[in-house]
């Protein structure tokens, strides 16, 4: 079971020590536009089950974390990761690609 995204080069990302209810926050950057970007709750978990699960169950995972139906999540998992990917903070893991992030 390979994860279905990775993390890709030149991005930098640390799992902060301030946990809520939601779990602990992710914090991002594009290491050469030195913008960072938070992800709380919700988005944290998304984007770490993102790298974790293959692509497929990414939606899966985030309905068992929230206790909601995979269905009812399914669209707006779809779409924030479109989103990261657009943002170039996560990519598509292909066929031959190796380890966990990048």
């Amino acid at each position: 079971m390979r994860p279905g995204y990775i993390v890709p080069d030149g991005v930098a990302w640390v799992v902060g020590d301030d946990e809520d209810s939601h779990g602990p926050a992710v914090y991002l950057t594009q290491v050469r536009a030195g913008v960072p970007i938070a992800l709380e709750g919700t988005a944290a978990q998304i984007w770490d089950a993102a790298r974790l699960v293959p692509a497929d169950e990414v939606a899966e995972e985030i309905a068992v974390a929230t206790g909601q139906s995979t269905d009812a999540v399914r669209h707006s998992v779809e779409s924030f990761l479109a989103e990261l990917i657009v943002r170039g903070l996560l990519q598509v893991r292909e066929p031959d690609s190796g380890g966990l992030d990048g």
